[in-house]
């Protein structure tokens, strides 16, 4: 089952939270997709810019915790408090992708797991690209989503899903992640 959510966050929100991911965070481009290799995973079949804001090893044992950590530990309750849903949180990773950085298909977990992905940008024209497109659970094919300030979209870690670059020349596209059980 995949879900959308449209109106949870509004627009002052997203400008207030903005400065935040561009201003304050930094991006390295370690953040890979399908990585392979042994011993260190060093190939992958795409690499984004991103951070991770959180990642819990296991109930007791916190690896990274970003000190800007807080303020998605609130939209991830504001999540839960309209899916009327608890989690159980294992990381917070940050992405940007920028004109011609295609993602390509990946998973994030397992088919236990399940992906929570807000889109960022306070602003964002149609026109300017940057869709979601999954794997459709029910048929085949794959579903696409326009990129929306503030869309949720909650959908299976297992399912194959990408982000498309933007059209839009020094445009960046910003969305947060959070791997749930």
């Amino acid at each position: 089952m995949i879900d959308v959510i449209d109106d949870l966050f509004d627009e002052r929100f997203l400008h207030n939270f903005f400065p935040i991911v561009t201003d304050k965070i930094p991006l390295t481009a370690g953040n890979t997709a399908n990585r392979e290799g042994f011993p260190y995973g060093d190939t992958s079949s795409h690499r984004l810019f991103g951070s991770q804001i959180f990642q819990r090893e296991n109930l007791n044992r916190t690896t990274i915790l970003s000190p800007y950590a807080q303020d998605f530990f609130d939209m991830f309750e504001a999540v839960q408090l309209r899916m009327k849903e608890e989690f159980y949180l294992y990381y917070i990773s940050l992405n940007c992708q920028h004109q011609f950085c295609e993602g390509s298909f990946h998973t994030d977990g397992d088919s236990n797991q399940k992906t929570i992905m807000i889109m960022l940008n306070p602003t964002w024209k149609q026109d300017w690209g940057g869709e979601f497109e999954i794997q459709d659970p029910f048929a085949e094919g794959t579903r696409i989503y326009q990129y929306k300030p503030g869309r949720v979209i909650v959908f299976p870690s297992h399912l194959k899903h990408r982000g498309h670059a933007p059209t839009q020349e020094y445009g960046y596209r910003y969305t947060v992640v959070f791997r749930v059980k």
